[in-house]
């Protein structure tokens, strides 16, 4: 199985051990790639507490619409897919890159574009 987001040095940071003790501890900020590969092997192993750490992060990192909508489709998230859709129902065409549309996928891009076509007809 092939796991996009998941690197040997994200890998090694997830298995990283705990400080031994709490005096040491401080929070760890992890980047988009690093809560993303949370996000991916959270969902590969079930571990509920990690995909909701990964995803409220996430939600907080402001990603962009099309990334959202990527990200929900891939992982399952459906409170992402709505909002994502709204917002790039409200962005021009030509500010939408073919990597968004890689992101979002030709078929959801179409289905979007057809949506934006028949409301502004209206």
């Amino acid at each position: 199985m092939d796991y996009p987001y998941v690197s040997d040095d994200t890998s090694l940071f997830i298995i990283r051990p705990l400080p031994l003790s709490y005096s040491d501890w401080s929070p760890v900020l992890l980047n988009e790639d690093q809560l993303i590969a949370v996000l991916q092997l959270s969902k590969l192993w079930m571990i509920d507490a990690g995909v909701r750490y990964a995803i409220h992060n996430l939600e907080s990192s402001g990603l962009a619409p099309a990334h959202m909508l990527g990200l929900g489709q891939e992982f399952s998230i459906v409170d992402w897919i709505s909002p994502a859709v709204t917002a790039l129902l409200a962005i021009h065409l030509k500010e939408i890159s073919f990597e968004d549309v890689e992101l979002i996928g030709l078929i959801a891009f179409d289905t979007i574009m057809r949506a934006r076509e028949a409301t502004d007809s209206e």
